[in-house]
């Protein structure tokens, strides 16, 4: 049988990079959930601005004889209005996010309430668990529309969270693969 070397391709040192700054993007949304989405929403403008920047100037510096199909200005321009827009109005773009989200909820629950009430109707034993889960609907919906960037943060923390659980989870199988898949090979 074949002996395989202990990584062939090298990749312990990429994974521990990916794993460390998995572990600090988690750790960054959890423990500065505000900052942290700060910085995420003024790079994806900076991003949208150098697009949009990119896009007008190809549009002004490339000679070509099919110009009626190029659409790098129009693209340019919007990428540039959304950049601004996401930096200058990034608090209430994310507080209009989580408005809408409440009331989409909100009115979720509401159409499940007349669903419990239309199933009490029709003499359905279990109609007040529609109810119950609608109530909760209810609930959430108007959390989220009167404390929007509460729950935003909640969210961030929650998905900080989870990255930090993933990454070490990833971490344990990436050791226990590689320990079972040697054993394998040497015995």
């Amino acid at each position: 049988m074949a002996r395989i070397t202990k990584n062939p391709s090298g990749s312990n040192w990429h994974m521990a990079c990916v794993a460390v700054v998995s572990l600090l993007f988690g750790l960054a949304l959890l423990v500065f959930p505000f900052i942290t989405r700060d910085v995420i929403i003024n790079i994806a403008g900076i991003a949208l601005l150098a697009v949009g920047a990119a896009c007008s100037a190809r549009y002004f510096l490339r000679k070509s004889p099919y110009r009626a199909y190029d659409w790098d200005l129009g693209i340019g321009i919007t990428a540039l209005a959304a950049g601004v827009l996401l930096i200058v109005f990034k608090n209430v773009l994310m507080d209009l996010i989580f408005v809408a989200l409440g009331i989409g909820i909100l009115i979720g629950g509401v159409a499940k309430v007349q669903a419990a009430f239309n199933l009490r109707r029709v003499l359905y034993r279990r109609w007040f668990l529609s109810l119950i889960s609608a109530a909760i609907s209810c609930v959430l919906g108007v959390l989220i529309i009167a404390r929007p960037t509460g729950i935003a943060n909640v969210l961030t923390q929650f998905i900080g969270a989870s990255i930090i659980v993933e990454t070490v989870q990833d971490i344990i199988h990436y050791l226990s693969y590689h320990k079972i898949i040697e054993g394998y090979f040497i015995n």
